[in-house]
């Protein structure tokens, strides 16, 4: 557990760190007309902004208006722009203000730069509206993107606010059973930012929860 606090634009995650080693995270506040450059050595990223809009480059490459939120993370849905090993990228804050999400993993490759819009997000639901057991995963990296990523899965999960923390016990305990079964140790510390209200799992999980060790990034939104 992560209390809240100002980060002022650093890593929360940093490389190497010391509990996931293969695992990136920060969070990145801007006002309108700030600009933010970065770039991860040994690392693949994701930038998804969860409010505002901003424009992204990326090894030359021009990812404009990224970003439908206005308001709050209720406002619209989330898209993200696939940032390549040791890649610089530069996004710039096209509205009053953004706060931009930026997942990694570590990976040995580099591959190519992509954009995920709206219409290409893969979307899952799970439970039901009317009972209020829903669980509502929208996949900015996921198996749609699977050939062009290397280990990072980004996904958004919306959930009832009392049913926030069972959610994360079943994800728990789903990756667990996958891992003894195939005798791998398993670390899947929980970030909790709930004055931001989310709650980050991040792990490293084998083929039987999703793709052979990927490093996945799922973000609770709470109702």
């Amino acid at each position: 557990h992560i209390a809240p606090f100002d980060n002022e634009n650093r890593p929360i995650v940093d490389v190497d760190d010391a509990l996931v080693p293969l695992n990136y995270f920060n969070i990145v506040k801007l006002k309108a007309g700030e600009r933010f450059r970065y770039a991860v050595p040994g690392y693949e990223t994701c930038i998804v902004p969860a409010t505002g809009t901003i424009d992204v480059t990326v090894g030359g490459q021009s990812y404009d208006a990224l970003g439908t939120r206005t308001v709050d993370v209720w406002d619209g849905e989330p898209e993200g722009v696939y940032v390549p090993v040791g890649m610089t990228a530069e996004f710039t804050c096209l509205t009053d203000g953004a706060e931009i999400f930026i997942a990694g993993a570590k990976y040995d490759k580099v591959l190519e730069p992509f954009d995920v819009r709206v219409a290409e997000l893969d979307k899952v639901q799970y439970g039901s509206d009317d009972t209020k057991t829903h669980r509502k995963i929208k996949h900015i990296l996921g198996q749609q993107q699977a050939d062009k990523v290397g280990r990072l899965l980004v996904s958004e999960l919306f959930t009832m606010t009392k049913r926030i923390i069972s959610a994360s016990s079943r994800v728990t305990g789903l990756a667990f059973k996958c891992c003894n079964e195939r005798i791998i140790n398993l670390a899947m510390p929980i970030i909790s930012w709930m004055g931001q209200r989310f709650v980050s799992t991040r792990a490293i999980t084998p083929a039987a929860c999703y793709r052979a060790m990927k490093c996945t990034t799922s973000l609770f939104w709470a109702g």
